[in-house]
């Protein structure tokens, strides 16, 4: 037994006296390390994440409230061609389109090209400070907001969704989620619309259609 721990102790003693005579060695090649550490992170330019989650209700019905009327009226039979509301696919289809981040680029281009360009793009009069280079394609620029905007669904249940983005600006990462947001109402406000005059139109149609109906069958009867 104390063979094994003078063996033990030995070994120990082998390893240690090697380190102990390069030193110096170990100890510059932890400060280099720590070093090129601190180099890169400060180096990295700072990155801000804004955030929102939407949520949507989804209606157990499966139908929006012109169809849950209708189904307890004389008129259900019309109630199949009505349209439900906008679902939360639809509210995410529409986040990641690249018709969004284009209305949202137009609506958000100095500060976004002030963000990606502040060597080269001039904010305060809102154009490129060297008129002879060519300037950055526009759909290269949309495509570059659709890298740094996030659609995913909720972690919880379907009903919600969570879209962030990611800048070198905090304040700039909270705009670009609220235009998205406000760009995602206009766009459910202009589909909500169609939805409605369809909808409209599919009833007058209808109503005219069983007008006529009941005209030929008044008719019938009167012949009778």
């Amino acid at each position: 037994m104390n063979e094994k721990n003078e063996l033990n102790e030995i070994d120990l003693l082998d390893l240690f006296i090697p380190i102990w005579k390069h030193k110096k060695a170990f100890f510059g090649l932890c400060v280099a390390i720590v070093t090129l550490a601190v180099v890169y992170a400060l180096g990295v330019p700072q990155q801000f994440k804004s955030s929102a989650t939407i949520m949507t209700l989804e209606q157990q019905s499966g139908g929006g409230g012109l169809s849950s009327l209708l189904a307890s009226s004389p008129l259900a039979g019309m109630a199949g061609g009505l349209g439900g509301g906008s679902s939360m696919n639809t509210m995410t289809s529409l986040l990641k389109s690249r018709t969004m981040a284009e209305n949202v680029f137009q609506k958000l281009r100095n500060d976004l090209l002030a963000d990606w360009f502040p060597q080269d793009w001039d904010a305060a009069n809102q154009k490129w400070k060297n008129t002879k280079q060519e300037p950055p394609k526009e759909q290269v620029l949309i495509s570059n907001l659709i890298q740094s905007v996030s659609v995913s669904p909720g972690v919880k249940d379907k009903t919600t969704a969570d879209i962030s983005a990611t800048f070198g600006n905090p304040e700039l990462s909270k705009k670009v989620v609220a235009a998205y947001l406000d760009e995602l109402t206009i766009l459910l406000n202009k589909k909500d619309l169609t939805v409605a005059q369809r909808n409209k139109n599919f009833l007058e149609q209808q109503l005219i259609n069983n007008k006529e109906t009941l005209l030929e069958s008044a008719k019938e009867l009167n012949d009778f």
